[in-house]
């Protein structure tokens, strides 16, 4: 009996993780899909100047309005999330450690 809490954690932290990553990846994956339409666009060459104008426009477009994941427009929702998580929960865990150990030496 003692075994099967632990099962039912590893269990619910793998879910967790693997629902964490779905959440980060799918946006970095849509941006770089839209950002390679771009650039495709980018190369298209034709002697029509009214459809080369058309081109560039809807190139220029979609540049400027890429698809992004925000959260309430604080942040944008990325694969560059997760290394920026980290370093900002590991300097907060820094800065309450110092606080801890400057009220025990007084």
């Amino acid at each position: 009996m003692t075994n099967q809490p632990d099962v039912i954690t590893v269990v619910n932290v793998s879910s967790e993780v693997i629902f964490l990553w779905f959440m980060f990846y799918s946006p970095s994956k849509i941006q770089y899909h839209a950002s390679k339409v771009a650039s495709s666009l980018r190369k298209i060459d034709t002697t029509d100047h009214q459809l080369q104008n058309q081109v560039s426009l809807l190139e220029l477009s979609i540049v400027q309005n890429l698809p992004k994941l925000s959260a309430l427009g604080y942040f944008d929702v990325n694969l560059h999330l997760i290394p920026q998580l980290i370093g900002t929960t590991l300097t907060y865990l820094f800065i309450l450690y110092q606080f801890h150990s400057s009220e025990k030496s007084e």
